[in-house]
């Protein structure tokens, strides 16, 4: 009976161990392809959405089938979509004895990461006034 109640106790000790020991909040580093900046995006994630500039900084908790999405929407540059890769946090296999720690680790989102940093690939969009293209500024004769 005792060697059960240590089984069952160390169980108890060793689930939701991400939660526990990641605290499941990530900050992602967010770069664009070619080092610009100013550059005006949109964050889609699971707290929400805003508007913002690149390169930028971004802090959320990762949510079981929620993506967190960056989309340019800068008028010099094509619209483009960047998902956040998400990777499981190793601290999470911890949980190995027991389904609870899963649970509460999946639901609370702790259980992943983002890996970071992420680069946002530009593309310049041609012949658009105020956004340095050469091209824009050629006059006719």
């Amino acid at each position: 009976m005792k060697k059960l109640g240590l089984v069952v106790g160390a169980g108890l000790l060793a689930s939701s161990c991400a939660t526990i020991f990641s605290g499941g909040t990530e900050t992602v580093v967010i770069n664009t392809s070619n080092n610009e900046n100013n550059v005006e995006a949109r964050i889609d994630s699971p707290q929400g959405s805003y508007n913002t500039t690149l390169p930028t900084t971004f802090t959320g908790k990762p949510k079981i089938g929620k993506e967190v999405i960056i989309t340019v929407t800068d008028k010099c540059y094509q619209q483009t979509t960047t998902v956040v890769p998400e990777s499981v946090d190793a601290v999470a296999f911890l949980n190995f004895l027991g389904f609870v720690g899963w649970a509460v680790d999946a639901v609370t989102g702790a259980m992943f990461d983002f890996d970071t940093p992420v680069t946002v690939n530009l593309q310049k969009k041609d012949g658009v006034d105020g956004c340095g293209d050469s091209s824009s500024n050629v006059s006719s004769s």
